[in-house]
């Protein structure tokens, strides 16, 4: 007699940080400063044969609430990504739960600058994206290795004016109000790492005033050419989306 197990194989799909209109009379929901925003598309295979010919479901939304104080660290970025994660009462494997958890906080934490608090940032909204895969095993052999992290497809990402919808249903506010104004803050890895010509430790940072040969911080160039650290660049765009030197916009 042979015996049929379920596999549960997730992917991340994307990971993006928006911000919206904190002037609007809005109270966060359950006390948070900001709020995660999980897209989870599903499907279940009658065997791994079908991984490539089965569609995913359309995207199920569920929202976790999380105070500011919880990104003061990447341990703590972890660890919030990980709670929010079980919340979702969505996975069966807690391997499947920690090794999402980690490669959701790591691309936060290079990408957004996010573990150093700031209260004067704007109120975050983290979408991630994520598929859920379930495959009937019948034979016992498995699907073997499926990678976490997809490369973030942006061309299957939902749109904002989707994202804006879910966030307005969220928060109770009617759309024929006043714009929400969400706006997505770039990723550092949507711009170039610098490598000078010349001397490696020639120029200076506009942002914070110190030399780009300070250790283990990559410069980073943006489109109008202007180049920073990494870190720097990456907490100026947590507040504003434009150069630092010439308000090219982002």
């Amino acid at each position: 007699m042979s015996f049929s197990r379920f596999q549960e194989i997730p992917q991340l799909q994307s990971v993006r940080l928006f911000y919206w209109n904190t002037s609007l009379p809005i109270p966060q929901p359950d006390g948070g400063d900001g709020q995660f925003l999980f897209l989870m598309k599903d499907r279940t295979l009658g065997s791994p044969a079908e991984w490539n010919s089965k569609e995913f479901s359309r995207p199920i939304a569920h929202n976790v609430p999380f105070d500011f104080e919880s990104l003061s660290s990447e341990k703590d970025i972890e660890e919030l990504v990980y709670d929010a994660l079980w919340d979702l009462e969505k996975f069966k494997e807690e391997e499947n739960i920690t090794a999402l958890g980690k490669s959701i906080s790591e691309f936060l934490f290079k990408n957004y600058g996010l573990g150093i608090s700031n209260p004067n940032s704007p109120k975050p909204v983290i979408v991630v994206e994520f598929n859920q895969t379930w495959v009937i095993d019948r034979s016992g052999e498995g699907m073997g290795e499926v990678a976490i992290f997809d490369r973030c497809n942006y061309d299957e990402a939902a749109d904002e004016e989707f994202i804006e919808l879910r966030l307005r249903h969220l928060l109770g506010v009617p759309v024929e109000s006043e714009p929400l104004r969400l706006t997505q803050v770039p990723s550092l890895d949507s711009f170039k790492q610098f490598e000078s010509a010349g001397d490696p430790d020639d120029g200076t940072c506009a942002i914070c005033l110190e030399g780009f040969s300070v250790s283990g911080n990559s410069r980073f160039k943006l489109p109008c050419s202007h180049v920073f650290h990494g870190d720097c660049v990456t907490r100026w765009l947590w507040r504003k989306r434009s150069c630092p030197l010439c308000r090219f916009q982002l």
